[in-house]
């Protein structure tokens, strides 16, 4: 909520391997605190921000598509309409044969990335409601949102909803530990 604890968040980094690509998209409450400010403390920072834009990320003869879009929640804000979602702009430049693995903090972006064969979308936002019990697959996000926590496949496009770390309001959690999700892509 405060462009101000960013440093802080940045010293955390530190801990990663130097070679290793740090990327990030804007959330709901980076919008709804100033995204502008948020995106210049981050200019010149470890963290590569993508905002509706993509980069490609070659390995010998391989590449994918990283991409990330911006958070839905600047959709209610024309002062920050910059920042909003843009799909198409995300995966502009995109390599023809280059799987694209696409950053959404929400998870109904999800809709729009199954639109465009996007095969692998990672988002989060919904913390799975602080409450729920994950054996059952419902937490109190899930009468809010279709994409609450886990692994969805439509057709050929898959999303991961992670439940994160953190917690909004208030400062517990029920039924899911805090989850740091490791995802390892394999050659097709």
């Amino acid at each position: 909520d405060d462009p101000h604890y960013l440093p802080k968040f940045l010293k955390s980094l530190e801990v990663l391997d130097p070679y290793l690509l740090a990327v990030g998209v804007l959330g709901n409450h980076d919008v709804y605190a100033n995204p502008e400010k948020t995106l210049h403390v981050l200019e010149d920072s470890r963290l590569q921000m993508l905002v509706n834009e993509g980069m490609e990320i070659k390995r010998g003869n391989s590449s994918i598509w990283i991409a990330g879009v911006g958070d839905q929640g600047a959709r209610r804000f024309g002062k920050w309409g910059s920042v909003a979602p843009d799909f198409d702009k995300a995966l502009e430049g995109k390599p023809e044969n280059a799987p694209t693995v696409l950053l959404a903090h929400q998870p109904q972006g999800f809709k729009e990335a199954i639109a465009r064969k996007v095969e692998l979308t990672l988002s989060g936002h919904t913390h799975a409601g602080q409450f729920g019990f994950r054996a059952l697959n419902w937490s109190l996000a899930k009468p809010f949102f279709k994409y609450h926590m886990g692994y969805f496949r439509e057709g050929d496009s898959q999303l991961y909803v992670t439940v994160g770390t953190g917690h909004w309001a208030l400062p517990i959690r029920f039924g899911h530990s805090p989850e740091v999700t490791l995802i390892e892509l394999q050659p097709a």
